[in-house]
């Protein structure tokens, strides 16, 4: 089985569903495509191999020009972006979250501020993420963004939403 970006719209259902594929001996994989991309996996090859360090430190992430701005905000592509009461960590902040915990490991702590810009809104490279599944499927290993696996990237999504209505720093609570 395999599902695009989230595996459940509320927060903590997740732990269900893939609580029931592993108890149903259903392989489950996550298709969080950001990893698979052709520069994401040189980062990590030189990561693993000590070419340019044995940490990231810094890392700058930079969205679609253009998405969300004006009255027609996502009209053409996708119109039901307009009615999320999480857009912005929900939808694409995800795919950052995953991308870090790739290349840098287990995020501990963030500290979030969310600010909505435009009134009328409420709230890529899909070949190697598709090879990897069948790879999988073929040799049998774990997928790489597994149920168990992607529910600690949406421990730091909730995180990152508790910690912009706090104000505050917060810890990520993984399960």
């Amino acid at each position: 089985m395999t599902r695009n970006d989230r595996i459940a719209i509320v927060p903590g259902d997740g732990i269900g569903i893939v609580e029931h594929a592993d108890k149903a001996g259903i392989r489950f994989m996550v298709y969080e495509n950001w990893r698979f991309q052709p520069s994401c996996r040189q980062i990590k090859r030189l990561l693993n191999d000590g070419a340019i360090g044995e940490k990231i430190h810094v890392m700058v992430f930079r969205s679609r020009m253009g998405d969300g701005w004006g009255r027609d905000a996502y009209l053409n592509r996708q119109p039901y972006f307009r009615d999320y009461p999480r857009l912005l960590v929900y939808e694409n902040g995800v795919h950052f979250i995953d991308t870090y915990r790739y290349l840098a490991g287990e995020i501990e702590r963030v500290y979030a501020v969310l600010k909505k810009l435009n009134p009328v809104i409420s709230g890529d490279c899909c070949y190697f993420a598709q090879r990897h599944f069948i790879d999988r499927l073929i040799d049998g290993k774990p997928f790489e963004t597994n149920g168990t696996e992607y529910l600690r990237t949406l421990a730091v999504q909730d995180a990152v939403y508790e910690s912009a209505e706090q104000g505050t720093p917060v810890y990520v609570r993984y399960l």
